[in-house]
């Protein structure tokens, strides 16, 4: 489904909100950002990305979140009216095309970046529609990680953009920040090894769909996930 045939909400900035009776809020018109190429995380999703939210994926090093974050922004950017946007908080831009040439995306018209500084990565969220921050672990040398997730959130929120945060996971298997950050953010997702790919699951919190949802992505043969259901791995 294109997105370029949808009228968009238009979010109030955050200080011209006031108070409106509920049956005024037009919340319902609000459209969820489809997720092409990966319609179990779609569905993991309950529908796509709110716009506006911002959602956790964590995970263990070297699982591979990085290269399935890099394919969710080339499939979005796909379908949206403006490019989506992956900020690298740990890679140059040069960095990232390497890896997105391996992946098949390197003449992507994806937006790149690579900040380690809040304020400008919130800057950068301006008329983003989905954007990706790989990783939040590696801001928290700027300030503590829960006042980043705090900045971060609020700019997704006055943009209106679906933002993804990725989190590294701790030995035990836990998200690897503050128990705030969990309560800041609207979805937690957590990525793990499966039998023959990855396991998406919603998991602890989200609050515009069922948790413990989860869908299986398959790995080919160089390790980069797919969608069973689409066999669309590059």
């Amino acid at each position: 489904m294109c997105l370029k045939t949808r009228k968009y909400v238009k979010l109030r900035p955050l200080n011209q909100q006031g108070a409106v009776p509920m049956g005024l809020i037009q919340g319902d018109r609000t459209p969820r950002l489809p997720v092409p190429g990966f319609p179990g995380i779609e569905s993991a999703m309950n529908g796509g990305f709110v716009p506006g939210t911002v959602t956790v994926v964590y995970g263990g090093a070297g699982l591979g979140k990085s290269m399935l974050m890099l394919l969710l922004v080339d499939r979005m950017t796909r379908v949206l009216p403006t490019p989506a946007l992956y900020c690298s908080t740990e890679q140059t831009p040069e960095h990232v095309k390497l890896t997105g040439s391996r992946l098949g995306v390197g003449t992507s018209p994806m937006l790149v970046a690579y900040e380690t500084h809040p304020e400008a990565i919130g800057r950068l969220l301006h008329r983003q529609r989905f954007a990706v921050v790989d990783s939040l672990s590696n801001l928290a040398r700027v300030e503590p990680i829960a006042a980043v997730t705090g900045t971060l959130v609020e700019q997704a929120r006055a943009h209106g953009t679906a933002l993804i945060l990725v989190l590294h996971e701790t030995k035990d298997g836990d998200y690897n920040a503050p128990r705030q950050v969990e309560h800041l953010v609207d979805c937690m997702v957590h990525l793990e090894p499966w039998t023959g790919g990855l396991l998406w699951t919603v998991v602890g919190k989200y609050r515009f769909g069922p948790i413990n949802q989860s869908t299986l992505l398959k790995l080919d043969d160089e390790g980069v996930p797919y969608d069973p259901a689409t066999r669309e791995s590059r």
